[in-house]
């Protein structure tokens, strides 16, 4: 349907201005069946595009300096929608809705994405300013501010299943910290696949599981986590999207090895086909010197190399020891949540992730063991609503 009526504003426009099919379709280099096949609703994208520029027109809401590819990208941004989200509204898949914002595929696709987006499907003289679009309301903040001093085991439970939306955590390393038990590598498995265990029951089917890892000390030698958690989060149904590098400059040095300058950040979803990515919210600013127009108007995808600096020891900052930087935090919950929706820290302590949850208008559960840490929490997000593990 969506397509007969942009196909219909195609006809009007080439009647208003008088042209015939076969005329219409010499000035644009087409064939005059292709243009008849645009009439109808059918054809490629390219050809439209084509046609317009032949016509001197464009889509209504469309400005001109971008493509009509980064337009609907960027409409889509706005509008704080995924690729995926817009693909089930539009009963497309997402290879093709990224066709579409590559000005790529096929009329009737571009037609009901632009219907998914709510622009009318109206053609006017590209002389005409643009017209622009209203903002979409945004989502009311989460009601969810809440901390729960106790055991992280014992708390999930408690949660209401299909309830969390996005888990970001730094599980204890096994370092040897005063706040955490030493165990062995044995007892550091059986712990890490009781805490998980519940994930899957708290996760909405298109939520994000991403762990915050380093190493662990065994005999003297230097074990990466990832080694424990990959079979634990495997064998609980978990796919893992990716692995992402967090690399800084201070950090401990050694005598007989290489220093540590890295901790790995593994991402992890219930279904690789259907999951929260918001890849535009997070893309860095485009280089000015490197201009290429085949970049994105949004700018660059963030690779999976990560340089983030961690905070100073005697940081104002620095809530506890081995804290995540909140440009980390911030840059996955944007990436893998929505206004609105929820995310819980297990192993809340020093309150990093509420922290950035709340100024991002997410609703946020954090799980702290330590009554200190605990307290810490609370200072740094007055708006929580505490309880005990009751």
């Amino acid at each position: 349907m969506s397509a007969a009526i942009l196909g219909s504003a195609i006809q009007a426009t080439r009647l208003a201005q008088k042209r015939s099919q076969e005329e219409l379709a010499g000035l644009a280099a087409l064939s005059p069946n292709t243009v008849m096949g645009l009439e109808q609703g059918r054809g490629t994208v390219a050809s439209f595009v084509s046609v317009l520029r032949a016509m001197k027109s464009r889509l209504a809401y469309h400005n001109n300096p971008l493509t009509l590819g980064q337009h609907i990208a960027l409409q889509r941004k706005k509008r704080r929608l995924s690729l995926d989200l817009v693909a089930e509204r539009a009963n497309l898949t997402r290879p093709t809705v990224t066709k579409i914002e590559k000005s790529e595929g096929q009329v009737a696709s571009l037609a009901a994405v632009l219907r998914v987006l709510g622009q009318p499907l109206k053609i006017v003289p590209a002389e005409i300013a643009p017209l622009t679009p209203p903002e979409t309301p945004a989502e009311p903040p989460s009601p969810i501010h809440l901390a729960v001093l106790g055991d992280c085991c014992n708390v999930m439970p408690s949660l209401k299943a299909g309830s969390i939306d996005l888990v970001f955590t730094s599980p204890p390393y096994n370092a040897g910290k005063s706040y955490e038990p030493t165990r062995t590598p044995e007892e550091y498995s059986d712990f890490a696949r009781d805490w998980t265990a519940c994930l899957p029951d708290l996760l909405t089917p298109t939520g994000s599981v991403w762990l915050n890892i380093g190493y662990m000390k065994v005999h003297g030698q230097s074990i990466s986590l990832a080694y424990i958690y990959f079979p634990i989060m495997k064998a609980l149904g978990f796919k893992l999207v990716q692995e992402i590098i967090w690399h800084y400059n201070a950090g401990t040095t050694y005598h007989r090895r290489f220093a540590h300058r890295t901790e790995r950040l593994m991402w992890w979803v219930k279904n690789m086909k259907r999951y929260t990515f918001n890849g535009d919210d997070v893309r860095d600013p485009l280089d000015i010197k490197k201009f290429d127009k085949r970049n994105s108007p949004l700018g660059t995808l963030p690779d999976d190399v990560w340089e983030f600096p961690r905070l100073p020891w005697n940081s104002p900052e620095r809530f506890h020891p081995c804290q995540t930087p909140e440009p980390i935090i911030e840059r996955i919950i944007k990436a893998c949540s929505h206004p609105g929706e929820t995310v819980l820290d297990p192993f809340g302590g020093g309150g990093s992730t509420p922290a950035v949850a709340e100024k991002l208008r997410r609703g946020h559960i954090s799980i702290e063991l330590d009554p200190h840490y605990f307290e810490v929490m609370q200072t740094r997000c007055p708006s929580l609503r505490v309880r005990g593990s009751d």
